[in-house]
């Protein structure tokens, strides 16, 4: 199903975090080992790096305005990464609230994706018009989400993210206007074994503190170049980040 035609995923346990405010930017580059998106509807991927230079967590981050971001990344590691969030200070005015209660989300991925979300919606999804690692917000069957154009499957792909007041309605709409296509639900086995194909990491698998970005393929994300940021020596001086103690950290 996946494959030929498309799947519907339910990623609503990924952690979400709103960052909002005149300094949002400043923080996340002072957080987050990559460059952080400048232009409204772009998104990146970025590592955080651990006390020693291992990799406490990868994130997707979207600029949905000037004086706004969204975060995406492991549920599982929500409170874990709470200790990191906090090392960075916030710059007066500008917050940072956890959405993971709030919102729900559904991936919808596959070669016909594109064909099952035009019919409900007006947005243009082509490729000129919404490229890979863009977002907006937009109406999917009346109900407003934001829409990432990125999926962990390899393929095709959107994520979108609604209140959690909505999900049921837009899981129903999303299986009605796929049905004809051969689309339908996809369970958690299907899509790890097509990330794998496509050499996509996962948190908790072949990411982990104990494994260092150069080990992950996670480097290219890391822009050393770009001014300091969290554990940017422990990554640039692995001999020196050794002597800690802390194995997890």
């Amino acid at each position: 199903m996946l494959r030929e035609n498309a799947g519907i995923i339910d990623i609503s346990n990924f952690a979400k975090y709103a960052v909002k405010g005149p300094g949002p930017a400043d923080w996340l580059n002072a957080l987050f080992a990559n460059r952080m998106p400048t232009e409204v509807g772009r998104s990146c991927l970025t590592p955080l790096i651990g006390r020693r230079g291992g990799i406490a967590g990868d994130f997707t981050v979207t600029k949905l305005a000037e004086d706004e971001f969204m975060i995406f990344g492991s549920g599982m590691a929500e409170r874990y990464h709470q200790r990191f969030f906090k090392a960075v200070s916030l710059s007066e005015d500008t917050t940072f609230t956890s959405m993971t209660e709030r919102l729900c989300a559904f991936n919808v991925a596959g070669p016909k994706s594109r064909e099952l979300l035009m019919r409900l919606t007006n947005e243009d999804l082509a490729n000129g018009s919404f490229p890979f690692m863009h977002s907006r917000r937009m109406s999917v069957a009346g109900i407003d989400v934001v829409a990432l154009r990125v999926s962990f499957t390899g393929d095709l792909g959107w994520e979108l993210y609604c209140d959690a007041g909505e999900q049921v309605a837009l899981y129903d709409a999303l299986l009605e206007a796929g049905r004809d296509l051969g689309a339908g639900p996809v369970g958690a086995r299907a899509l790890t074994s097509l990330r794998i194909e496509k050499g996509y990491g996962s948190w908790s698998c072949e990411y982990s503190p104990e494994y260092r970005p150069q080990e992950s393929g996670l480097d290219r994300l890391i822009k050393i170049d770009k001014g300091a940021f969290l554990n940017k020596d422990a990554y640039a001086n692995p001999e020196a980040s050794q002597a800690s103690t802390c194995a997890f950290a």
